[in-house]
């Protein structure tokens, strides 16, 4: 995780709140309907809008730790693959040498006519 994006997206939405605060407070200071409008509206979408980046920074961020742990255990599956072909690849080799060592015994067999073929 890059802890640097991190924080620097806390301290966005902290600041959107901040913000919505304090525009919620002038709102609190004054009577006149249209000034009330202009300071909750200007400060309330620019805390939206620091709360929003604040949180596309956090989720970028997790989707990048998320990703490269994908990776590492992706590569570790291949590692696993080759590992396996490796093996089956060693113990066919093993089995035909186990065969290649193998001797066949003559056998003899006899027909009714009394003739004998070895094989």
């Amino acid at each position: 995780m890059n802890r640097r994006q991190s924080l620097l997206g806390w301290a966005a939405i902290t600041a959107g709140f901040i913000a919505i605060a304090a525009a919620w407070g002038q709102v609190q200071g004054t009577n006149v309907v249209a000034v009330q409008l202009s300071l909750i509206t200007s400060g309330g979408l620019t805390g939206l809008g620091l709360i929003f980046l604040g949180t596309g920074l956090i989720r970028a961020d997790d989707l990048r730790a998320v990703r490269h742990g994908v990776e590492e255990l992706l590569d570790r599956v291949n590692d696993l693959e080759h590992d396996v072909a490796d093996t089956k690849d060693w113990l066919q080799t093993l089995e035909v040498k186990r065969l290649q060592g193998l001797t066949v015994p003559e056998i003899s067999l006899e027909d009714g006519a009394g003739s004998t073929a070895v094989r």
